[in-house]
């Protein structure tokens, strides 16, 4: 598949008083169109702060300090967009925000306003983006509404944030998002606050819209069964860097790095013993601030071997077959071309 969005080396700090955070630290991604790209790890290892760097949001004092994240529109749109080249505030980058890229975050009760209806919400980035009149705006958003489920839109174009439910706000998140149909949905662990019954409609919704806008997604959790779901190809992240990338078939059945094992083997399974202890991956993320030799993961990792795991520079992605990739130095020993 053509590539929308193409990240390379993308490096995103944070300078601080005690030190400098390595969020992103030289991630290389490709998003497919019409595909869903999942990212995936441990809480801290750099998943979210690589979308916001996509969207050009990174708060201060965080910014990008090396890399290239790559727009691919087509030539009536005006070509390849190097985001990274612009301005924050620029006007480009605002109708990038929303038009081509859109992004729904992690919880909706504090990403919607309090103080404004979810109605005139969305109304705000139809006017933005799609330059409609009042009336017009008014109709586009309920339609949009209504087709991403929400019972009554009329009325509950109306009401406040407060007064609807997890799953009605994040319905109203996804048609802010979709509403003037973007080529990428960024969606960073959309289903984290909900039920599994309202999760596992909010995951439907999203399949579909993406099979009727052909749109791609890049999916942000650290839910494996939502992986498992919706992911055509997936990219395991640690400590800021991507360590094992591949079709989600190959990652689920023959995973390579002993991370991506060890998040596999947490999992619990209908085949685990009654009253089992269920697996854990030993000792803890390394101190943001610490940059190890080697490998990362090598503290914890089942498979280190001393003087391999822990010297030199970070191994690279290196190729284990066609399309999968692992960053494990005791894997590259036992083959591999460099991807």
């Amino acid at each position: 598949m053509p590539a929308l969005v193409t990240i390379e080396d993308l490096s995103t700090h944070f300078f601080t008083d005690e030190g400098v955070v390595r969020a992103v630290d030289g991630v290389d991604l490709v998003v497919p169109r019409g595909k869903t790209l999942c990212v995936v790890g441990e809480s801290g290892c750099g998943k979210s702060i690589t979308a916001f760097s996509i969207m050009r949001m990174v708060a201060s004092p965080g910014r990008i300090v090396e890399g290239r994240i790559t727009l691919h529109r087509g030539a009536s749109a005006g070509g390849d967009l190097d985001l990274t080249a612009l301005d924050e505030d620029s006007p480009e980058l605002r109708a990038i925000r929303g038009g081509d890229i859109a992004m729904i975050f992690q919880e909706p009760m504090t990403s919607l306003s309090p103080v404004h209806t979810v109605g005139a919400q969305i109304v705000e980035a139809v006017h933005l983006h799609m330059g409609l009149d009042k009336t017009g705006a008014r109709e586009h958003a309920i339609s949009m509404m209504e087709h991403v489920g929400i019972p009554d839109a009329p009325r509950r174009f109306g009401e406040y944030p407060h007064e609807l439910s997890g799953g009605l706000r994040q319905r109203c998140m996804v048609a802010m998002a979709l509403s003037c149909r973007p080529s990428l949905l960024i969606a960073d662990e959309p289903t984290t606050a909900l039920d599994v019954t309202i999760q596992a409609q909010i995951l439907a919704l999203m399949r579909r819209l993406q099979a009727e806008l052909d749109m791609a997604i890049l999916l942000i959790t650290h839910d494996l069964g939502v992986v498992a779901q919706m992911a055509d190809d997936v990219a395991v992240m640690y400590m800021g860097r991507v360590v094992e990338f591949g079709p989600v078939e190959r990652i689920f059945a023959a995973p390579r790095h002993p991370y991506t094992i060890a998040l596999m083997r947490s999992l619990p399974g209908l085949d685990v013993e009654r009253k089992s202890r269920l697996q854990v991956i030993e000792g803890s993320v390394p101190d943001p601030f610490q940059r190890l030799e080697g490998c990362p993961f090598h503290p914890r990792c089942d498979e280190y071997r001393a003087g391999l795991c822990d010297a030199g520079a970070r191994p690279p992605l290196v190729d284990v077959e066609p399309g999968h990739s692992t960053a494990c130095l005791v894997r590259h020993e036992e083959g591999g071309s460099r991807a």
